[in-house]
């Protein structure tokens, strides 16, 4: 996706330090244009608001970006921020799979579907 041009952006919950650190130790960092986090925006994704706030980082519309999301209340807030939201429903979060599938434009079940998700929907 980077290649193609398309900016990415995390929106997380998740701390910090432990995001970075995760994100770097795969080689996974650099391919992100902006970072989202929930502890120094000062919300949570019980709202809207950090899905927002990585859009405005990465200079961009909400109704311009796609969101994955394995939670359901998360993928149900960022919709209702104008955000096309494909759902992550694999074995992780399987509970989750029918609210995701409700709420999202559509489901994938692992990372091997995103890459034709993302054409799908740009």
């Amino acid at each position: 996706m980077k290649k193609q041009g398309i900016k990415l952006s995390v929106a997380t919950s998740c701390n910090k330090d432990m995001c970075e650190a995760v994100l770097k130790n795969n080689g996974l960092y650099d391919y992100f244009d902006a970072f989202a986090y929930c502890e120094e925006e000062g919300v949570d994704k019980n709202t809207s608001d950090i899905y927002i706030k990585a859009a405005e980082k990465m200079q961009l519309v909400p109704e311009k970006c796609i969101v994955f999301e394995d939670i359901a209340k998360a993928a149900e807030n960022a919709a209702k921020a104008g955000m096309k939201v494909i759902g992550m429903a694999d074995n992780e979060n399987a509970k989750e799979a029918v609210f995701l599938e409700k709420i999202c434009v559509d489901v994938v079940h692992n990372f091997d579907e995103v890459q034709e998700k993302i054409v799908k929907y740009i």
